[in-house]
């Protein structure tokens, strides 16, 4: 079975994303639903989902943080001169000094997008229909 990838640019460079394991993609996003859930008090005002997101985000402890961001890093690589890909981070380091704060952002957003889309696509029925026994 062939791997589910996104190739995508950020500020003119190529990028490809991954799927994540499925346990670390469960643990990155029980960590990350806290501070989505600014979004359902944010009665559609952009002005008010920011800063109803930015402040569940400011509250996480440094090592959750680094968790979501680094985890989500953890499935992108950037292409090279020549065709070849590098690995974006490496544990907890950026590879690359020449990807500022916004390129990285935008980076795990589409990473977050990429692995996380699919689940809150689903509505609330087919997840409890998903939990019961058959």
């Amino acid at each position: 079975m062939e791997k589910e990838v996104l190739e995508f640019k950020v500020s003119g460079k190529q990028f490809r994303c991954f799927k994540l394991p499925a346990m670390k993609a469960f643990h990155i996003l029980r960590r990350l639903l806290p501070a989505l859930s600014g979004i359902a008090t944010a009665d559609g005002d952009v002005d008010n989902l920011l800063s109803n997101v930015g402040a569940k985000i400011a509250e996480m402890p440094d090592e959750q943080a680094n968790y979501i961001w680094f985890g989500l890093l953890s499935s992108v690589q950037l292409k090279q001169g020549g065709g070849n890909w590098a690995d974006v981070c490496k544990g907890d380091l950026v590879l690359f000094d020449d990807l500022d704060l916004v390129c990285l952002l935008q980076i795990v957003g589409k990473s977050a997008h990429f692995n996380f889309a699919d689940f809150f696509a689903l509505p609330p029925s087919a997840l409890g229909a998903a939990m019961k026994p058959e």
